[in-house]
């Protein structure tokens, strides 16, 4: 079992959280991860109202078809 004795882990007083600290690489990589994640949130949305929430582009003359 743990190394606290039961008297003291149910003593009711709050243990304090565990912090931990990202790297800036973690950091970024979250920032990256939520906007990502909001984005498609958004998009999804968009799509169960029946929006199109990013107009695709339409090929230009300029470019021969396949």
């Amino acid at each position: 079992m743990g190394s606290m004795p039961v008297k003291a882990a149910c003593s009711g007083r709050p243990v304090p959280p565990i912090q931990f600290s990202m790297s800036k690489s973690e950091e970024e990589r979250a920032k990256r991860l939520a906007e990502a994640l909001r984005l498609n949130l958004r998009r999804r949305k968009a799509q169960a109202r029946g929006e199109d929430p990013e107009p695709r582009k339409a090929p230009s003359s300029d470019e021969p078809a396949d």
